[in-house]
């Protein structure tokens, strides 16, 4: 499928940033798996993950997600996703994940929606 290349800009107004680009499959998902570790062992639980270059994911990597976003719920934080491929909406769609994940246009909005909940 591809690689993964994950960006992280930590703690801007308490709300960490993780870009992450090309695929998340069975060889990559455990890249995004340490990316959310390393936020969580740093206390950091209110998250925006850019999708928009993320070309595909898979069930593994939507088990990551998953699991981060339980994560920060229980620390009473979130993550909001902003503006997923196609692709990715698309397996969000037919999981049924669009009533877990929040989801936003730009990361302007999400980081709004984000400090809204805090």
């Amino acid at each position: 499928m591809g690689g993964l290349e994950i960006s992280t800009q930590m703690k801007v107004d308490d709300v960490t940033e993780i870009d992450a680009i090309g695929s998340v499959d069975a060889h990559t998902f455990h890249d995004l798996e340490e990316a959310f570790e390393e936020l969580f062992q740093a206390e950091s639980y209110q998250i925006i993950v850019k999708l928009d270059r993320l070309n595909y994911i898979s069930s593994a990597g939507v088990g990551v997600l998953i699991g981060a976003v339980n994560r920060c719920q229980e620390n009473s934080g979130d993550i909001v996703f902003v503006n997923p491929t196609g692709s990715v909406k698309e397996v969000f769609d037919l999981i049924g994940l669009n009533d877990m994940f929040t989801t936003a246009q730009s990361v302007k909005a999400a980081r709004e929606a984000i400090l809204r909940r805090m």
